[in-house]
């Protein structure tokens, strides 16, 4: 008796390619390119103001104050696919970048490790057979669907571990930035001036219902 498991394997890689070609003479598999984004840097500045106004935004600075905050960057990335594929549903992805120690007299350049924050469109090459849900950027020749999708990307500061005796500036004063910026300033108050914006601090923060903790940012 002749077994027919190589036939049948045969017959549904013929298949497949068959499927390759339909497709390609339909303009709907081809050659795509993914385009590129600068990796580049952002700056985070420090900025340490002892007193605020009645607005309680900043009004005397303290340039001479070298304390040293840390902040935690990570980046998120969202993918919407812009076909219906019913297989395909791309994974979002997040990462730490590094956590970076910035005073008022050391600036750091942080690396944008996944471009330009905003979205963006990839094509990507999609797979259904015989590996279910396969899929890659299509930044070369692909024998499979190419279905556009949205990145989305944002990149997070985080404040890690705030020194005793110094606040956040924001939310009261300082409005954390959803435009386009190539600097994130991360301004701080320090003594009589936290208890002006933090009814009851006690010196310390990260307390109480009050925690702006982490700001979303657009990276030019």
């Amino acid at each position: 008796m002749v077994s027919t498991k190589g036939i049948d394997a045969v017959g549904v890689v013929l298949q497949v390619l068959a499927v390759a070609f339909l497709l390609a003479g339909s303009g709907v598999v081809g050659m795509a390119h993914a385009g590129t984004e600068s990796e580049s840097s952002f700056k985070i500045d420090v900025g340490i103001y002892a007193g605020v106004n009645p607005v309680n935004n900043p009004i005397n600075a303290d340039p001479g104050d070298m304390q040293q905050f840390h902040f935690d960057v990570s980046y998120v990335i969202t993918r919407t696919p812009q076909c219906v594929l019913p297989f395909f549903s791309p994974p979002s992805e997040s990462g730490v970048i590094d956590q970076f120690t910035v005073s008022q007299g050391n600036t750091v350049f942080v690396p944008k490790v996944v471009g330009q924050a905003g979205d963006r469109t990839i094509n990507y090459c999609v797979l259904p057979l015989p590996l279910v849900g396969y899929s890659y950027p299509a930044d070369s020749s692909c024998l499979g669907v190419i279905c556009p999708v949205t990145e989305s990307v944002s990149y997070t500061i985080d404040h890690y571990d705030i020194p005793k005796g110094y606040c956040p500036q924001y939310p009261d004063g300082q409005v954390c930035k959803n435009d386009a910026t190539p600097t994130e300033n991360m301004k701080f108050y320090k003594g009589s001036a936290c208890g002006k914006v933090y009814a009851g601090w006690d010196g310390h923060f990260g307390w109480g219902p009050c925690k702006p903790r982490q700001c979303y940012i657009m990276i030019t």
